[in-house]
């Protein structure tokens, strides 16, 4: 008499009745096929676009884009090497930060200072759009180098004081933002200028007010930055001092550069 195999539950009968394997179950029961692709297979999309070798010839494609932009408009060649050069060295700093030591997120910010940096310059491109977009968004690489230099060198912002700077720089340049896009702006020397798309003003003085108030609230943002880094420097053990040296000549520096 034939035997009649009775398949226990989760089996699946084969050919000729034959029970198979169920298949495993891994952690939270999720069912791993035998024959579907293994985890050291899966493709992680987030750690490709982190990749430097994805980054850096992107950057400077970007870089590269971005002075031709001024080459049109006519720029001499000093302009264009004083333009393109902090630009590479924020997105080469940024690159060599995730090469060392990828968990640190500093490299984020400083890579996208980098790619901020360029963003101005499309100002007089051929397209209105990117104009716009251009003239909004410029000078954001501030933001975000101040935030990676009270960030230095964990990546996270320690102190409450700091965090509090940080928003109150967001909020800055958010309310340049917004009048740049909402207000009216007077042509400038290279006959550039925007008319109001979404509000019926044409006063120029609310947009001239908006950005003599950014001009004194960024160069008071950045002094306190400047202080604090040093206060921090201060306080701190020899070691901790040496560590803490290229956050305050970053500090030192960006003062410089915004005042």
């Amino acid at each position: 008499m034939a035997r009649t195999v009775l398949p226990v539950e989760g089996d699946t009968p084969g050919a000729g009745g034959l029970p198979v394997a169920p298949p495993a179950r891994g952690e939270g029961g999720v069912v791993h096929r035998a024959d579907g692709p293994a985890d050291g297979d899966r493709v992680d999309v987030g750690a490709v676009l982190r990749s430097p070798w994805l980054l850096a010839p992107i950057g400077l494609a970007w870089a590269i884009l971005a002075t031709a932009q001024q080459q049109r408009a006519g720029r001499p060649w000093t302009f264009l090497v004083s333009d393109i050069v902090p630009g590479l060295v924020l997105l080469a700093v940024g690159l060599l930060i995730r090469a060392r030591r990828s968990q640190n997120r500093c490299w984020y910010l400083i890579v996208g200072a980098g790619f901020a940096w360029y963003v101005g310059d499309f100002e007089h491109a051929a397209v209105d759009d990117v104009v716009l977009a251009g003239f909004v968004l410029g000078r954001w690489h501030t933001v975000l180098l101040a935030w990676a230099v009270l960030a230095f060198p964990s990546g996270r912002l320690q102190a409450r004081h700091d965090r509090v700077l940080v928003g109150a720089l967001v909020a800055l340049f958010g309310v340049r933002t917004m009048a740049r896009l909402l207000l009216y702006v007077p042509p400038d020397l290279g006959g550039y200028g925007t008319a109001n798309r979404f509000l019926p003003i044409s006063d120029d003085r609310w947009w001239r007010a908006v950005e003599d108030a950014f001009a004194w609230g960024i160069s008071a943002a950045v002094l306190v930055l400047l202080v604090s880094v040093a206060h921090r420097l201060i306080d701190v053990s020899g070691p901790g001092r040496r560590v803490l040296w290229p956050a305050l000549f970053a500090a030192a520096v960006l003062a410089a550069a915004v005042i």
